[in-house]
């Protein structure tokens, strides 16, 4: 038979998530430039920063394109 105090270690594991801490967690965003790899912040930016790029070359479908993905 288990102990009491088995039983009291395990409960506290419960609430932890799986996917553990999303905002360290590397993800793949295929987009039209091909894959932007990266945190999520670092995906954001790198799409703003493609999106500013197509703005200055005067490409209003491409920049539209970006701020979807």
């Amino acid at each position: 038979m288990r102990s009491s105090k088995n039983r009291s270690r395990s409960k506290g594991n419960r609430n932890r998530s799986p996917m553990g801490n999303i905002v360290n967690r590397v993800f793949d965003s295929s987009g039209p430039e091909g894959k932007v790899r990266g945190t999520p912040q670092q995906i954001i930016d790198k799409y703003n920063q493609l999106t500013r790029d197509a703005q200055l070359s005067n490409d209003r479908v491409a920049a539209e394109n970006f701020q979807q993905h």
